[in-house]
C-alpha cells in the first residue's frame, strides 16, 4: 500500500512528521491493512521526477505514539537536495509505502548470500533471542603505508565511455541512450542505434544498444578487471549502465558503491565466466570539474565543436534527410570519450611519477589525496572512532560558517580568504581518544582538548552571532542568541568565551594533540604557488589541499546497492536500513541500503535472524573528530573578520564589507584575505538571504558587471533591478531550460524546461536602518524575535475531517 501525502501547507520537517503520522493513524486503510506494519517515507521533489529517501523502514503498528514514531526517525532524517545541490527545507510531497508485517513477526530469518571476505563471525543477543550475524574486522587505526613500486609501464590499463541520449518521449521527454562510445589506448569505438538501414523512430530499441555494447566489451577487454571511467557516472551514465546490467545479468554479478545523495560512486559487474571484471568509476569525483575545463587543464584539445540541441531531437537526427546532423552527431559523441581518455592518461602517468599512485585504485579525490597523505605524508598512526564515539563527536560537525547582517549596501568591498581550510589543516588536531567525561564540574575549559557537550548562553547584545546550531526543524545551521544545549570542539568554545559567551561544561571526550598535515599542506601550498596559472600542477595542487580533511567525516554507515529476488523483500523490509526500493522488473528489485543492521527493527518485529551480512559498520577510515577540528579552526579563523564593523554577509571563507580592511590583513599568505575584486568597489549590493545576494561593479575599462547568486538559479542571470523588486517583497518567474530531472525509483532520466519562483524567504527581522536581527533560541526551542506567534500551525487533528482524498492504482493521494 502507498500513500502520496501533499503539503499545501508547507510545513518544515518535525511539523510534516506529526501531519503524516496523524494522517495514517486516522486512516482506515491504513488501519485495516495489518496490524503490524513498516513504513519508507520518500521525499519528492523537483516538479514530481526526483523521488529520495526522507527516513528509513520504521515499525509502526495501530497503538504507537507520535512520539515513539519521532524517536525512531530524528536521527535518520535525510537531507533532501535539489538538481543543484542545495538543501531544500520544505518537502511538497511525501510518498509512504507501507509493509504487512503480519506474516514476518516472530519469525527466524535467514538472509544469504556468498561469503564476504575480511569477516569474523558474531553472536549476539538481541531482545532475549539470538542474533546471528557477522562483522567486519576493524582494524581501529589508520597506518602509514609505504607506497608500492608503481612506476610506468606497470599502471593499469582502462577505457574511457560516454552515452548519448535523445528525447524517444514528447510526452515526458525521457531520455534513451542511442550511442555509446568507448576509448582505449588503440581504439575509439561508436555503438548507434538504429542502424543505417532502419532510421525508424520506433526501432529505437537500448537493450539491443546494449547487447551490442556488452559482445563488444567482452571482445576487447582483458582477463581479469577492466576499468572504465565515465564523467558524471554519479549523476547520469550510471543511471543507464546499472539499470542495462540489472536487466541483462544475475543480481549476484553486480555490486555498486553510491553516496548519501544516490549518486553512483563505483558500478561493478562480474562475469565469472569469461574470468573478467568490469569496474565502472566516475572520474568527475577524482575531478571534479567539466570535460571541458579538464581539457583545458591537461592541454587536451577536447571538443570540436559545441553541442547542437537537435541532437536530442530523435526525429530530426533520424528523419531521410538528416545525413548532415547524424554524421556531426557520431564525431560528437565520439570526441568525449577520446579527450577523456587523453586527460585521464596524462594523469595517471603523472600520478605514478609523483606519488606512487595509479587513479585506476581509487574512486574520488578525496580518497586520491587520502592514498598520498597515507603513503608519502603520515608519520603516525591515526585513530577510527567507535560508532558511540563517532555519534557524540559527529554533533559538533559543522560546516563554514554562513549568515546575514545587512539587507543593502553601496559602495562595498568581497575578500575572501586564500586557502581557509589548508590553513585550519595547519592546526593541532584530535586524534587519540583519551578519557571520556560524564561530569566536567571540576574541569576548566582552558585546560580540555577536545569535544564538549554543554550549556550555552550568549549575550543579549550581539548582532553577529559566532557560534552554530543546528535547527532540528528546518535541518538547517543558524547563528543564534539565546541560551541552548550543544556539542563543540573545545578550542571554538574558547574562542567565543572571549566575546562574552557563557559556557557551563556537561560532558566531555578528551583528546591528545598531534601535528597531522603541515608536511602535506605545505608541499602542495608551495606546488600552488610557484606553479603557472593554468598548469595541471596548480591545478592538482590547490584539489588536493582542499579535498583531504573532509574524507575523515566520512559517515560509518556507507550505502550500498543490492539486487534481490522480490520474493525476499519482505526479509531485507525487516532486518537492514532500506533508503529506497526501485523495481527492475517482476523478479528483481534493487535496495539502497545501509551496510549495518536495523536491530531497533529486529526487536520490534521479536525476529531471530541468520545471516552472513554485516552486522556492524564496514571499515571506513576516518575519524570525525579531525573533520570537525578543522571547520571549527576555519570558523575560528573567521571570528575577526565577520566582527569587522563594516561586514554584511559571510559564506565559509569570504565576506562582503561597507569597509575596507587593513592593508596588512591583504596578502597572498595562506590564511590571508585577498581582495576578489582587485581594488574596485561593489557599486550596490543586496543580501536577502543565505546564497541569495547580487551585486555589480565597473571593471577597469568601465564595463558594468552584474553578479547574481540565488540557490537553484545559473549564476548571474538575476538582472540586478530584479534584485531590486526581490528586495521589496516582489515575487519573480523564470523559465530554466533542460533541467534534467533524475530519478532513482525508475532509474529514468527527464528533460524537461520549467518554471520557478523566486522570492525573498529570510526568516530574520529586519529594522528601519535594513540591518538583520538574529534568530533567538530558548531552550532549544526556536524563536524568531517578536514574531513567534505568526510560526503556530494549527494541529492535524482539528482538521481531519478537511482532507481530501482519493487513490489510483492502489495509491493513496492526501492534501493538508
Amino acid at each position: 500500500m502507498s500513500f502520496v501525502i501533499v503539503n499545501n501547507n508547507l510545513l518544515p520537517r518535525t511539523d510534516v512528521l506529526r501531519e503524516i503520522f496523524y494522517t495514517l493513524q486516522n486512516n482506515e486503510d491504513f488501519i485495516n491493512f495489518g496490524k503490524y506494519k513498516v513504513i519508507i517515507v520518500s521525499a519528492i521533489v523537483d516538479g514530481g521526477f526526483a523521488e529520495t529517501s526522507f527516513h528509513h523502514n520504521v515499525y509502526i503498528d495501530n497503538n504507537t505514539t507520535f512520539e515513539n514514531y519521532l524517536d525512531k526517525v530524528k536521527d535518520y532524517i535525510e537531507t533532501t537536495y535539489g538538481e543543484y545541490g542545495y538543501n531544500i527545507d520544505i518537502i511538497p510531497t511525501f510518498k509512504v509505502r507501507v509493509f504487512n508485517m503480519d506474516l514476518i513477526k516472530n519469525k527466524n530469518i535467514k538472509i544469504t548470500k556468498n561469503a564476504t571476505t575480511n569477516t569474523t563471525q558474531l553472536t549476539k543477543k538481541v531482545n532475549s533471542r539470538n542474533y546471528s550475524t557477522t562483522s567486519h574486522t576493524n582494524n581501529k587505526v589508520i597506518k602509514p603505508k609505504s607506497y608500492q613500486d608503481v612506476m610506468i609501464g606497470m599502471e593499469n590499463k582502462f577505457m574511457t565511455m560516454d552515452i548519448e541520449t535523445v528525447n524517444t518521449s514528447h510526452k515526458n521527454n525521457s531520455q534513451t541512450p542511442i550511442a555509446i562510445t568507448l576509448c582505449n589506448e588503440s581504439n575509439n569505438k561508436l555503438l548507434f542505434l538504429p542502424n543505417n538501414e532502419s532510421r525508424l523512430v520506433s526501432n529505437i530499441n537500448d537493450k539491443s544498444l546494449w547487447n551490442d555494447f556488452f559482445n563488444y566489451l567482452l571482445n576487447v577487454s582483458e582477463i581479469g578487471i577492466n576499468y572504465i571511467f565515465v564523467h558524471n557516472l554519479g549523476s547520469f551514465d550510471g543511471y543507464f549502465i546499472f539499470k542495462a546490467i540489472s536487466q541483462l545479468y544475475h543480481p549476484c554479478q553486480i555490486k555498486t558503491m553510491i553516496d548519501h545523495h544516490n549518486r553512483f560512486i563505483k558500478i561493478s559487474l562480474k562475469l565469472e565466466e569469461h574470468n573478467k571484471e568490469f569496474i565502472w568509476i566516475d572520474s568527475y569525483r577524482i575531478f571534479p570539474v567539466s570535460l571541458n575545463d579538464l581539457c583545458k587543464q591537461f592541454k587536451i584539445e577536447g571538443k570540436l565543436n559545441d553541442y547542437n540541441p537537435d541532437y536530442n531531437d530523435v526525429n530530426k537526427l533520424l528523419c531521410p534527410n538528416s545525413d548532415k546532423l547524424l554524421n556531426e552527431f557520431k564525431n560528437y559523441s565520439l570526441q568525449d570519450s577520446q579527450a577523456l581518455y587523453d586527460c585521464l592518461k596524462i594523469a595517471q602517468l603523472l600520478y605514478i611519477t609523483n606519488y606512487k599512485v595509479d587513479i585506476t585504485s581509487i574512486v574520488s579525490s578525496p580518497s586520491l589525496s587520502l592514498k598520498i597523505f597515507i603513503q608519502q605524508f603520515l608519520n603516525s598512526d591515526i585513530s577510527i572512532l567507535k560508532g558511540s564515539v563517532d555519534r557524540f563527536i559527529r554533533k559538533s560537525y559543522f560546516g563554514g560558517h554562513t549568515d546575514i547582517y545587512k539587507k543593502y549596501i553601496k559602495k562595498g568591498k568581497y575578500y575572501d580568504i586564500n586557502s581557509l581550510y589548508p590553513f585550519a589543516m595547519l592546526k593541532p588536531m584530535p586524534n587519540q581518544l583519551r578519557q571520556i567525561h560524564k561530569n566536567m564540574d571540576n574541569i576548566n575549559l582552558n585546560d580540555f582538548f577536545g569535544f564538549i557537550k554543554c550549556e550555552i548562553i550568549t549575550p543579549d547584545n550581539i548582532l553577529k552571532p559566532i557560534l552554530p546550531y543546528k535547527d532540528i526543524n528546518s535541518n538547517r545551521t543558524i547563528y543564534p542568541i539565546g541560551h541552548w544545549t550543544g556539542i563543540y570542539f573545545s578550542e571554538e568554545l574558547k574562542a567565543v568565551s572571549k566575546w562574552g559567551y557563557q559556557i557551563k561544561l556537561l560532558e566531555g571526550y578528551e583528546f591528545d594533540k598531534v601535528d597531522l598535515f603541515t608536511d602535506y599542506v605545505n608541499h602542495f601550498y608551495n606546488i600552488k604557488k610557484i606553479a603557472s596559472k593554468n598548469s595541471p600542477q596548480r591545478f592538482i595542487a590547490k584539489m588536493h589541499l582542499n579535498t583531504l580533511y573532509g574524507i575523515f567525516g566520512r559517515k560509518l554507515d556507507q550505502i550500498q546497492t543490492i539486487n534481490i529476488f522480490n520474493k525476499d523483500l519482505y526479509y531485507y523490509i525487516s532486518t537492514k536500513f532500506i533508503k529506497s526500493i526501485i523495481t527492475i522488473n517482476e523478479d528483481i528489485s534493487t535496495l539502497l541500503i545501509h551496510n549495518n543492521v536495523n536491530v531497533n527493527l529486529i526487536n520490534d518485529l521479536n525476529l531471530t535472524l541468520e545471516s552472513n551480512y554485516s552486522s556492524f559498520e564496514l571499515q571506513v577510515k576516518s575519524n570525525v573528530a579531525i573533520a570537525s577540528a578543522v571547520t571549527s579552526y576555519a570558523r575560528i579563523h573567521m571570528i575577526p573578520f565577520i566582527l569587522h564593523p563594516g561586514t554584511v554577509y559571510t559564506d565559509t571563507n569570504s565576506i562582503f564589507t561597507e569597509t575596507e580592511l587593513p592593508l596588512d590583513q591583504i596578502n597572498k599568505e595562506l590564511g590571508s584575505m585577498k581582495d576578489e575584486l582587485d581594488g574596485l568597489f561593489i557599486e550596490e549590493g543586496y543580501f536577502l538571504d543565505i546564497k541569495k545576494y547580487g551585486y555589480y561593479y565597473f571593471d577597469y575599462n568601465k564595463n558594468k558587471i552584474e553578479c547574481s547568486i540565488i540557490s537553484g538559479i545559473p549564476r548571474n542571470t538575476i538582472p540586478f533591478n530584479d534584485r531590486i523588486k526581490l528586495s521589496k517583497g516582489e515575487t519573480l518567474f523564470r523559465d530554466l531550460n533542460n533541467r534534467f530531472f533524475k530519478s532513482f525509483k525508475d532509474l529514468n532520466i527527464n528533460i524537461k524546461s520549467v518554471t520557478v519562483t523566486i522570492t525573498q524567504t529570510n526568516k530574520k527581522l529586519i529594522d528601519k536602518n535594513n540591518y538583520y536581527h538574529p534568530f533567538i533560541i530558548n531552550h532549544n526551542k526556536q524563536i524568531n524575535k517578536n514574531i513567534n506567534k505568526l510560526l503556530n500551525i494549527n494541529k492535524l487533528l482539528n482538521k481531519i475531517m478537511l482532507n481530501f482524498k482519493f487513490y489510483i492504482n492502489d495509491i493513496y493521494y492526501i492534501y493538508f
